[in-house]
């Protein structure tokens, strides 16, 4: 058998019948076919197995935790399991456009620079689409997270020789948190200016379920940027230029992004991340 370009990747664990089934089947018709298709049941109570066992496509691949490991524990086992040259990542309630696959192969194949590349994607039912950026950037990450998960696809190699796996100690935002090491560690990353998939929103999302625990770890992740990026002499002159220059006690970075608040107590400037971490003190 040939060796697949790419390897598909589905965590499923309690899927609604109907959202996994579309799931699936936006996958199994890409109009892209050189693909091996992992499924990994973690251990789900309702019919979601049985679901995936009526499937008889040779390319998929199902595997069945012994038990309910989560979500960042079943995507590292896949990544391990994948043979393919690019890991494709695909959630169980979302829906994959026909030629995503197709669209994103063509974007690394010509773009050897690039690690990761995702998309724009549809919010449904509410019709929203985020206009993320195409060059994906650290800077880009302290306002939100920039690319997808459910509409990636990487290099396997690239992340491997970094030694880049999902935090198995978080419960959410484990995407958000890969990217971020990921540009740390001198990665690039883009996003194709195009809707290649549908994103399912409801009441099940995690941004749903775990929203206070979603908020924490995002503003830890943004802490670990701030970090990251104030380590940069040139970026350290830069800001040092705008506190300097904008009256307001408020900086945006580059015009845009609500970036850092400014505490003074006698002649000593502290500048705060969101206004709760110090990342750097002047002295005027």
């Amino acid at each position: 058998m040939t060796t697949p370009l790419i390897s598909v990747l589905m965590p499923v664990y309690n899927t609604d019948e109907i959202y996994l089934r579309e799931a699936i089947e936006s996958v199994l018709n890409q109009t892209y076919t050189n693909f091996e298709f992992i499924i990994c049941d973690d251990k789900s109570t309702n019919n979601a197995l049985s679901v995936i066992q009526s499937y008889h496509d040779k390319r998929i691949r199902l595997i069945q935790n012994e038990k309910n490991s989560g979500i960042s524990v079943t995507r590292n086992k896949l990544c391990k399991m994948a043979k393919g040259k690019y890991i494709a990542l695909a959630d169980s309630d979302d829906i994959s456009l026909p030629t995503r696959f197709e669209k994103q192969i063509v974007f690394l194949e010509s773009h050897a620079d690039i690690s990761l590349v995702g998309a724009w994607y549809e919010r449904f039912p509410q019709k929203f689409i985020p206009q993320l950026p195409e060059k994906v950037s650290l800077v880009d990450m302290l306002k939100w997270c920039a690319v997808a998960q459910p509409v990636v696809m990487y290099r396997k190699k690239d992340f491997e020789d970094k030694n880049l796996i999902y935090d198995t100690n978080l419960s959410c935002a484990v995407d958000y948190d890969m990217w971020c090491r990921a540009l740390m560690s001198g990665l690039k990353m883009a996003n194709i200016p195009e809707v290649l998939l549908k994103y399912r929103w409801h009441e099940k999302n995690i941004s749903h379920t775990k929203q206070d625990l979603q908020i924490e770890t995002t503003k830890n992740i943004q802490q670990k940027i701030a970090q990251f990026l104030t380590q940069d002499k040139a970026l350290q002159e830069k800001l040092t230029q705008l506190a300097n220059n904008v009256p307001s006690k408020k900086i945006y970075l580059f015009g845009k992004i609500p970036f850092l608040k400014i505490k003074s107590k006698n002649e000593l400037q502290k500048w705060y991340l969101f206004g709760c971490l110090p990342i750097l003190k002047i002295k005027k």
